[in-house]
């Protein structure tokens, strides 16, 4: 995220956070681009991802640090004692008395300081390591643009969660407003003598049935509204204003999806292209690639190694700066496993079923997703024409109310009929709004699964692996 977007989100919180003591009105109009802005910027889980994302990658560069030359210097101090120090260097007294010039044998104090060099020249298990780490980046950079999308979507979700439960709290108003003026209207015919008691009852108990539902219509709304207040990071008691989004978006977005819709039976092959760049889909595959390196780093174990080492220092000696005679030396050490009491055995053979059962569990995984994205665009159809079925339904029972309306007005219809018919329209309302939102997380879903779909069927070469 640039630092243009995150003060920009930072300004929206803030504008979020604001109005929490005040009143309604003061309500910030929030989006659902803003929501889900909202929701990549205070996403904690999306926070670790990224800082696991680092960290993966900081240890695929140790990894192959490893494989490059060290250099150390390294200098020491060592103390002995008196009577030590005198023993070893009791013979000085008679090379002196000779006229020879000879250094202490020991001193009691000794300053040594060198230089160390090392490099592996050939070590298998290194390059394995290597590649386990290489594969624990790209598991980690998929890990968290798998997380974004599903906070992504679980943004969107939440939001139109919450104008769903909105909607369905408009129809609920609408019912308890009706079912009360026809409550009032039935007790006025009954007094006058053209209604009987049972309809002014059945109208009373409408009522009540309607202020019930009301009742769990606000507490949905509330519900939805703390979900999504969480989801964003907002403080639960926020308060936003949601916009309705326009139904032609809603459905622009779907008819750009009409290519997936309308190809008939998504084939497993066609799933698998599809899914061919989703992070969840790839990530499989990465934590397969770490078992396979995790078999080279054992198969390593029983070739030789190579290493190189070089060192420069000089003399020891009581004085502590380096000005005396130096030395160099390097070393080529070969090391060759004979027997290791059958563990480089045993290692290798566990982590070859590792990967086996790696292989396995991505084969699963592979499947279970693909099934996901079939299930998802069934979902979508199914909730499309659910969609279509609920307009027609929603009209339907208007002019089904209007018409039983006007014969029960003129004594042609009876009450219960009049009654059914309110009913119905109000379901059906409730049945529109549930589709309209049921195809938007559809939609949703689809998203996650495949990122930016692109607008049209594209060839399987260009989407495939």
């Amino acid at each position: 995220m640039n630092p243009g977007t995150v003060c920009a989100v930072a300004a929206l919180a803030a504008l979020l956070v604001l109005p929490l003591a005040g009143d309604e009105s003061s309500a910030h109009e929030l989006s659902v681009d803003e929501a889900v802005e909202l929701a990549l910027g205070r996403n904690l889980s999306l926070d670790a991802a990224r800082l696991d994302y680092e960290s993966a990658k900081w240890g695929l560069r140790s990894a192959r640090a490893s494989l490059l030359p060290s250099v150390g210097l390294s200098s020491t101090a060592r103390r002995v004692d008196p009577d030590t120090y005198e023993r070893a260097n009791a013979s000085l007294g008679f090379a002196e008395e000779m006229g020879m010039d000879v250094e202490p044998f020991l001193y009691e104090t000794t300053y040594e300081t060198g230089f160390r060099v090392s490099a592996p020249i050939w070590n298998g298990q290194l390059w394995g390591a290597v590649g386990v780490a290489g594969g624990a980046r790209a598991a980690a950079g998929h890990a968290y643009e798998a997380r974004r999308r599903s906070v992504i979507a679980e943004a969107k979700a939440a939001y139109f969660g919450a104008l769903r439960a909105e909607a369905l709290l408009s129809v609920s108003l609408d019912a308890v407003d009706a079912a009360g003026e026809n409550a009032e209207v039935a007790r006025r015919r009954h007094e006058v003598g053209l209604a009987p008691l049972a309809e002014v009852l059945r109208w009373q108990v409408m009522v009540a049935e309607d202020e019930k539902a009301l009742a769990d219509a606000e507490t949905a709304v509330t519900m939805a509204r703390t979900q999504l207040a969480s989801v964003l990071g907002l403080p639960l008691d926020a308060t936003f204003e949601l916009p309705e989004v326009d139904r032609a978006v809603l459905d622009a977005r779907y008819e750009e999806l009409a290519w997936l819709t309308n190809s008939g039976y998504l084939t497993e092959s066609r799933a698998r292209d599809l899914l061919a760049d989703n992070p969840d889909y790839r990530g499989l595959a990465d934590v397969t690639r770490m078992s396979r390196s995790g078999v080279s780093v054992a198969r390593g174990a029983f070739m030789p190694s190579l290493n190189a080492s070089g060192s420069y220092g000089w003399k020891a000696d009581d004085d502590i700066e380096p000005d005396d005679e130096a030395a160099w030396s390097v070393t080529l050490a070969l090391d060759f496993p004979i027997f290791t009491s059958f563990k480089n055995t045993s290692d290798y053979q566990q982590s070859k079923k590792s990967y086996l059962a790696a292989c396995k569990r991505q084969e699963e995984l592979e499947r279970l997703m693909i099934a996901q994205l079939r299930g998802a665009v069934s979902t979508l159809v199914s909730s499309s024409k659910a969609l279509v079925a609920a307009e027609k339904i929603v009209d339907q029972s208007a002019d089904h109310l209007k018409s039983v309306t006007n014969r029960h007005n003129e004594g042609l219809a009876p009450y219960t009929e009049f009654t059914d018919a309110r009913v119905l329209f109000d379901r059906s309302r409730a049945g529109y709004v549930n589709a309209v939102y049921d195809r938007v997380v559809a939609v949703a879903e689809i998203e996650r699964l495949l990122g930016d779909a692109p607008a049209e069927d594209a060839p399987a070469e260009e989407t495939g692996e």
